[in-house]
């Protein structure tokens, strides 16, 4: 009989032992929280390449397990290979923790007598099963065993898994077992690397906690960046930093070649590869990105697939990019440290490398990554050429992000650069946003224009092509005039562009089409901008380019949205969604608009429903792409939609996710963010008034007076903030110009979402007739299209008025009923939109004021005046005034009386003093 007592002395005991970290852990509720499910499935998974912190989580998770569970621990290596010392190790791990499970086993183990898998199988079963008590069993770095006896014996296990049995494994790489088989039975559980990497949060505190590492946000974000999460890279690095005097100033220059990192990677992973895996890792290096045939041109070898699949199943930092395992890419440290690795053993080579990756993207049609890999190479005259095939489609230039533009044109050497108009105006073209910079390029490239030899030479371009140029320099112009208010000047230079470039320049005259829609728009001239925008459509389609084709067609929405067209937008989102059949893959992120402007029309015709399921994949697209400027509105939107659904906790959650991307986008983002009217819905929604107040207050400092949507936008939140704050004549003010304005040019649509809060700005003064005429010239305008929405917001006291334009308009009684029964759904729903959105509840917290702002309000009820005040409580005067201030503003209220009154209706103030 084997007896524990006489354990071998070439089994190492600190093999069973949990791992204790060498510095504070840092917590991980999220990871935990999902280890703790291992207890529900037989085989639990934690697989993520080296030093994403496997071993960590899972010791510190297991000092939570409750003692009723039994926890088994065993630290694997590559001796372990062994077949017999493997299973010793195993069965002597389970006797320590159950005695007696494992001894018959362990003796015919100690005897060498060969054993079966299926008779290793069925010991493994009994003895983790002899105690029927909840087991955890972990092997802990499983990568390492390559025997397929050991293996099976596993697999035979889990066909038939022990209730109580829980095996865990911490692997590099998945485990040949029947893994698929396991996940469709619902018995595994799985932890992969992209849920191991740290959070932004978490990577803050492991430094500090940790490494006694502190950074500022901006420096930590970067770091964080630049470790993608992974928790041995920022260890490494904060390893490096902690050695500085001034991180910050270390800190941009910690990457790759950092020799602890490098030191570290090369160790454990480069140098234990075979030379034909280390010359390809060298030699991919240069990709961000890795195809099976890009690999190959690469490379010059024809194992490319071979090689990816060896990659991943071998976790070497590879990361899936698509779900049909064709693109992957390196982790980014991991890159990083390739290519260092390749600039110290084959410098010359690189060059090479990039040459031919450029080649391969320009055969597929991939000109952008073709242009950043000739310019790694530093083939200019390759490169140019690559820059004129690839920017002739002007209207493109915005999806390809002008910031790289720029990049990629600082490459070239500043002779190069200047001496070429087509450089020199694709740099102006990258400073889009920046007018007086741009126009300092575009007078650059009509120099170098003027430079130009008369004759055609060698390396020279062709006189129709400098004029050809010219006309799209003068559309630039014509862009920067429009975008400065400036829609006549535009109109002009844009004929001037026509009249310039080449009749087939159909990217161009598209471009030119859209700026004169959106002059035409600035200049209330609708049907003008309508078919200036279907004519740019048509231009970019004939230049084959869909994505702006589409982009032209929602352009020619806006004209319509202005009127109230809601049958004509949606005819225009379905033939952008026919276009789009035919759309590449990469330049799908302009159908977030096409599903937004689809949601907003079923929104105003109050098919909530419908329009929910169309929003959310708006945003699931823009959230692929993590693009902003639609993400912003778009959740805006679904704020909205959430309020009239009665869904509060989806529209908080749209409001902060619309704030977060707005608050990454800078000033452009906060700016698009600050005029959403939504905004004011949600405070109202939630009763926030001081929020809505500083919102006032900051849009109150802004000078739009060229952008007409921003500023309609401020004016009716400005105007419901009015209603709410029980001010209808203030409301009333800013109404009435902005609405006369829109009835002049015919603009229905916002006629509408004005004409419903002046009606009830007339109910509030106790105007009845008015407030039924104006509902009434509402209905008119909405009818023909099914407004619906608008109304909603009105609640009761606009239902009522609805009730009432019933009996007296039976002309109108089918679209009325219409728009009561949407009434009525909004009051099944106990939504936002029952009732007039109000911040100011029926019951106001105690907390609203604070303790001394009570007892000025109890002496303002008394009727003392501010000097009586100030001798009661013992303030100065300002002070007394500065109070009164503040609780005016917190009660919506405008003077001391309407306070009382208010505080007395909300119970702030009892009802006798």
């Amino acid at each position: 009989m084997y007896s524990f007592d006489t354990l071998d002395a070439d089994l190492l005991a600190t093999k069973f032992f949990i791992p204790i970290s060498s510095h504070e852990l840092i917590p991980r509720p999220r990871l935990s929280s999902q280890l703790a499910r291992c207890v529900h499935y037989p085989l639990t998974l934690l697989s993520a390449p080296a030093g994403f912190g496997k071993t960590t989580l899972l010791s510190q998770w297991l000092k939570q397990v409750p003692a009723s569970t039994a926890v088994i621990w065993l630290s694997l290596d590559e001796t372990d290979n062994n077949l017999r010392q493997f299973w010793r190790y195993v069965f002597t791990a389970l006797e320590r923790r159950f005695p007696g499970s494992s001894q018959q086993a362990l003796s015919l183990l100690q005897a060498g007598q060969p054993l079966e898998s299926k008779q290793l199988a069925h010991l493994l079963t009994n003895a983790i099963q002899s105690e029927q008590k909840p087991c955890i069993l972990v092997l802990d770095d499983y990568h390492v065993i390559q025997r397929s006896e050991i293996h099976e014996v596993f697999c035979l296990v889990l066909r038939h898994p022990p209730s109580c049995m829980h095996l865990v494994l911490t692997s590099r790489t998945d485990p040949p077992w029947p893994l698929a088989r396991l996940r469709a039975r619902g018995q595994l559980l799985e932890l992969r690397d992209k849920q191991f990497s740290c959070t932004p949060e978490e990577a803050t505190v492991f430094c500090e906690k940790s490494m006694n590492l502190f950074l500022a946000k901006e420096d930590m974000q970067h770091l964080f960046q630049t470790t993608e999460g992974w928790i041995t890279g920022l260890q490494l690095f904060a390893l490096a930093l902690q050695q500085e005097h001034e991180p910050r100033r270390k800190l941009p220059t910690l990457h790759s070649k950092h020799r602890y990192v490098l030191d570290y990677l090369t160790e454990e992973v480069l140098r234990q590869q075979p030379e034909q895996v280390q010359a390809f890792l060298l030699h991919t290096s240069i990709l961000k990105r890795l195809h099976p045939a890009l690999c190959e041109a690469v490379t010059g070898q024809s194992n490319g697939q071979e090689m990816l699949e060896h990659l991943e199943r071998a976790n070497l930092f590879l990361v899936g990019l698509d779900s049909q395992h064709c693109w992957y890419r390196y982790h980014h440290l991991f890159a990083r440290m390739l290519h260092s690795h390749l600039q110290r053993v084959c410098a010359p080579l690189i060059p090479s490398l990039h040459q031919r990756a450029s080649h391969w993207y320009a055969e597929q049609g991939n000109l952008w990554e073709a242009i950043a890999h000739a310019l790694q190479a530093r083939d200019w005259p390759w490169a140019i050429a690559l820059l004129e095939r690839a920017t002739r489609a002007i209207s493109y230039l915005p999806a390809l992000g002008l910031t790289t533009l720029q990049d990629w044109l600082q490459h070239f050497p500043v002779e190069v650069l200047h001496s070429n108009p087509r450089l020199c105006f694709l740099y102006a073209a990258s400073l889009e946003y920046y007018p007086a910079q741009m126009e300092s390029w575009l007078q650059k490239a009509e120099a170098a224009i003027q430079s130009q030899p008369a004759t055609e030479d060698a390396g020279t371009l062709p006189q129709a092509e400098l004029a050809d140029l010219q006309g799209q320099i003068a559309m630039y112009r014509a862009f920067n005039a429009r975008r400065q208010g400036l829609a006549h000047e535009a109109l002009t230079l844009c004929e001037q562009a026509e009249g310039l470039l080449a009749p087939d320049n159909y990217s161009t005259r598209a471009r030119i089409a859209e700026i004169r829609s959106n002059a035409y728009r600035n200049l209330c001239q609708s049907e003008r901008a309508y078919q200036a925008a279907l004519q740019a459509s048509q231009l970019a389609h004939k230049a084959e380019d869909l994505a702006a084709s589409i982009k032209y067609l929602l352009t020619a929405a806006l004209p319509l949205f202005d009127r109230g067209q809601l049958h004509q937008i949606w005819e225009l989102s379905c033939q952008a969604i026919e276009l789009a059949h035919n759309l590449d893959e990469t330049k799908l992120l302009v159908m977030c608009w096409v599903y937004d402007y689809q949601a907003r029309t079923l929104i105003e015709r109050y098919q909530l429903d419908e329009a929910h399921t169309i929003l959310q994949k708006a945003l699931r697209l823009g959230e692929q792409f993590a693009f902003a400027p639609y993400l912003i509105p778009g959740y805006a939107l679904s704020i909205y939609l959430a309020l009239l659904r009665g869904e509060l906790e989806e529209a908080r959650y749209a409001f902060q996710q619309a704030s977060t991307w707005a608050e990454s986008s800078g000033a452009e983002g906060q700016k698009a963010w600050q005029a959403e009217i939504e905004k004011i819905y949600f405070w109202q929604a939630t009763s926030d008034l001081q929020s809505a107040l500083r919102w006032e207050t900051s849009v109150k400092t802004q000078n739009h007076q060229q952008n007409y949507d921003w500023n309609y936008a401020v004016t009716l939140g400005l105007a419901w903030l009015r209603l709410t704050q029980q001010q209808p004549g203030e409301a009333l003010e800013l109404l009435h110009p902005l609405l006369e304005e829109n009835l002049c040019n015919k603009k229905w649509g916002h006629s509408i979402e004005l004409l419903v809060p002046q009606a009830y700005a007339y109910l509030q003064q106790q105007k009845p007739e008015l407030a039924l005429q104006t509902l009434d010239r509402a209905i008119a305008y909405a009818e023909p299209e099914g407004y619906i929405a608008a109304f909603i917001w009105g609640g009761e006291p606009i239902a009522e008025l609805l009730q009432q334009l019933k009996a007296r308009q039976p002309t109108t009684t089918s679209f009325i009923n219409t728009i009561l029964e949407a009434c009525e759904q909004a009051r099944r729903r106990k939504g936002f939109s029952a009732s007039l959105p109000d911040m100011l509840p029926t019951q106001f917290s105690q907390e609203l004021l604070s303790s001394r702002e009570l007892e000025v309000l109890q002496l303002l009820a008394q009727g003392a005046s501010n000097q009586e005040i100030a001798d009661a409580l013992v303030l100065s005067l300002n002070t007394v005034k500065g109070y009164v201030s503040i609780i005016l503003g917190k009660l919506g209220v405008s003077n001391r009386t309407q306070a009382v009154l208010r505080a007395h209706e909300t119970g702030l103030l009892a009802e006798k003093l």
